[in-house]
């Protein structure tokens, strides 16, 4: 993302639904969730306009998941120019292993990065 580290608190609530096969079997998780982060890097702060977003997560008949994906928005900034951050699409969360937060999604509006690692740059 910015080529120096960022702390990022979240705040979010949703719900969660779950699905299961007439055998009691877990297949399908849905999760529609409202997010509001904050952003802070060299004594600078961005805070995030809430928003909203869907993750699925599918699992096969042994219980392993299969696929993990969210849609809708990412993240949602105002930034010190006057302008807005806007990321938005689709994110594999099994395309990046480890990672605990994604700033854009794999496929639609990665947002502006430069603008956003700018207003938090040294």
């Amino acid at each position: 993302m910015c080529s120096f580290p960022i702390n990022i608190d979240s705040t979010a609530s949703g719900t969660e639904i779950d699905y299961f096969d007439a055998g009691g079997a877990l297949t399908r998780v849905f999760i529609h969730r409202v997010e509001q982060d904050t952003f802070t890097a060299n004594g600078k702060t961005l805070v995030g306009i809430p928003f909203a977003f869907n993750i699925e997560i599918l699992f096969d008949s042994n219980g392993n998941v299969t696929s993990s994906f969210g849609n809708g928005l990412y993240e949602k900034i105002p930034l010190p120019d006057g302008s807005l951050f806007v990321s938005a699409g689709r994110a594999d969360f099994a395309a990046h292993p480890g990672v605990g937060f994604l700033l854009s999604p794999d496929k639609g509006n990665p947002g502006n990065i430069a603008g956003f690692c700018a207003a938090l740059a040294p």
